[in-house]
């Protein structure tokens, strides 16, 4: 029995060693870690409902390519993830599966690109762990599955930061021509995919100077300003102009009122942006108690030691250190101060595109780590905490209005009203009903006219779908489904009296309220 079971230990121990000595192959490891960045993608991708901002996306690419691009001149983004959705579904269908599905396929991409990326600055250690730490990193595994345009942008800044380095590596004009070239076109795609894209060419434009500075004083301006360099940015800049007019009105509309609040801006920020990108975390709490902000203080001296530590490694590279770490730092510091001096602006998920470079800080700072019993405690810790915020992005964070546009499809009768108490679960709604009936919505017509921000895709139908005085409702059936969120919202007081409550659903932050309206005398 005990040589049996030596025998099956060793067997063991050699199938281990041979897979380990068969994923060491480059191409097998990264096909491997690509197939793990699919699977936590796709794997819960449907779980959650479709929530108000895919809600809006589902709306808005029902219209024509020239209507989206007329519409999203009233709100605040620019029209490319939109315009590419529109074909996108035409050929694969408007489910959560299909639509999420391409910003999957892109999260995917940008795993790929960054391994790459990581590969060309440093070497293939580096570029593993970062491909590693990116396939799981449960703020690229969030966005990869909402049909918004996070995926899009960083899939493109990216692929664009790619170009640059094999652009900046060639010496011939004529050979680096095609890099370049590549490199405006993804810069122009990301600028017409989400503004705050154009922050990575002022980190861009830091690289090259990095690659081009000598000690302690030496730049080849030749190099740093080359022809291809400067005709590839007047033609970013070229194409973007046409668009400038269209965010000049819609900064102007975002300074007069936007749903971020100033005093949000505190010290917390953007450490609680860090543990999001590593766990996706919310550490504003212990417990019931605020976190002390010397905690986040802390974070942000640890993430300071653990940067110094990696520039001292990699004395070598140094060049690259810095420009992973403006990559991930300076884009949120910039918005943060912006935000906490004039408009805040300043929302986590503006912020995917950067946060790979995070993740790239995380492999360098693995890689760097020469004794190894260290490295065998920082890589399984950082897997454990990306692991455990992929447990809660799958598991923990939910929307039930799937559930809720079940209900009233299966129990809706000819007659009946729907009326959504808030445009915050309006979009959301309107694409899980399914009765044939129009919803309605709670709110001031006059300002559903004005057809700015969300309002720009239903100001047409303002005198038909919203509701101002919810006592003007009179079903022809005399019931009523009114959706709203959380039972604590203040519309939910503006109930008329003679509305009598007959059942409700209500799943996660979505529920719906069947009423039976009055209609007899006094």
């Amino acid at each position: 029995m005990g040589s049996l079971l030596q025998k099956m230990a060793f067997s063991i121990t050699a199938m281990l060693s041979a897979i380990k000595t068969y994923l060491q192959k480059e191409r097998i490891l990264i096909a491997a870690i690509l197939a793990l960045a699919a699977l936590v993608r796709f794997l819960f991708i449907a779980r959650r409902s479709i929530w108000h901002d895919e809600g809006f996306t589902m709306m808005m690419i029902q219209f024509s390519p020239q209507e989206i691009l007329r519409r999203t001149m009233l709100d605040v983004h620019p029209p490319l993830y939109y315009e590419i959705l529109h074909y996108w579904a035409k050929i694969f269908g408007n489910s959560e599966l299909a639509i999420r599905g391409f910003s999957a396929l892109l999260g995917i991409g940008v795993v790929f690109f960054f391994y790459i990326v990581m590969k060309r600055i440093f070497n293939a250690e580096v570029a593993k762990w970062a491909a590693l730490f990116t396939a799981l990193g449960p703020f690229l595994i969030r966005y990869s599955q909402e049909a918004r345009m996070w995926m899009l942008v960083a899939f493109l800044v990216t692929a664009a930061t790619y170009f640059l380095l094999r652009a900046s590596e060639q010496n011939s004009i004529g050979r680096n021509a095609k890099w370049w070239a590549f490199y405006s076109i993804a810069m122009i795609l990301a600028a017409y995919t989400q503004y705050f894209s154009l922050l990575i060419l002022p980190i861009h434009w830091f690289y090259i100077f990095l690659k081009n500075y000598q000690p302690p004083f030496s730049i080849q301006f030749k190099k740093l300003f080359s022809l291809p360099w400067v005709l590839s940015h007047i033609a970013i800049i070229g194409a973007f102009a046409f668009w400038i007019p269209i965010l000049l009105q819609q900064t102007t509309r975002v300074s007069a009122s936007y749903w971020i609040q100033k005093e949000w801006m505190t010290i917390r920020t953007v450490p609680s942006t860090l543990y999001r990108f590593l766990s996706y975390i919310n550490f504003d709490h212990i417990g019931s108690y605020p976190t002390p902000n010397y905690i986040h203080e802390l974070i942000l001296i640890a993430l300071a030691i653990m940067a110094i530590f990696v520039i001292a490694k990699r004395k070598t590279q140094w060049r690259g250190t810095i420009f992973i770490l403006g990559y991930f730092l300076i884009p949120m510091y910039l918005i943060f101060l912006y935000s906490s001096i004039r408009t805040p602006i300043y929302q986590d998920r503006y912020f995917v595109w950067s946060s790979i470079a995070f993740y790239g800080l995380l492999a360098l700072f693995v890689s760097a780590l020469q004794n190894k019993f260290a490295k065998y405690l920082f890589a399984p810790l950082f897997t454990i905490l990306l692991l455990l915020g992929i447990y809660k992005v799958d598991t923990v964070e939910g929307h039930g209005m799937r559930e809720v546009g079940r209900q009233i499809n299966a129990s809706y009768k000819t007659g009946d009203e729907i009326v959504v108490g808030e445009l915050y679960a309006y979009f959301d709604f309107s694409y899980y009903n399914k009765t044939g009936s129009p919803a309605k919505i709670f709110a001031d017509p006059e300002w559903i006219r004005k057809g700015f921000g969300e309002a720009s895709l239903i100001y047409e139908r303002a005198d038909t779908i919203a509701v101002k005085n919810l006592s003007d409702v009179q079903p022809q059936s005399s019931y009523v489904w009114f959706v709203g969120r959380d039972p604590w919202r203040d519309y939910y007081k503006q109930i008329p009296a003679n509305w009598q409550e007959q059942k409700r659903f209500q799943k996660e932050d979505s529920q719906v309220i069947l009423y039976r309206v009055d209609v007899s005398p006094l």
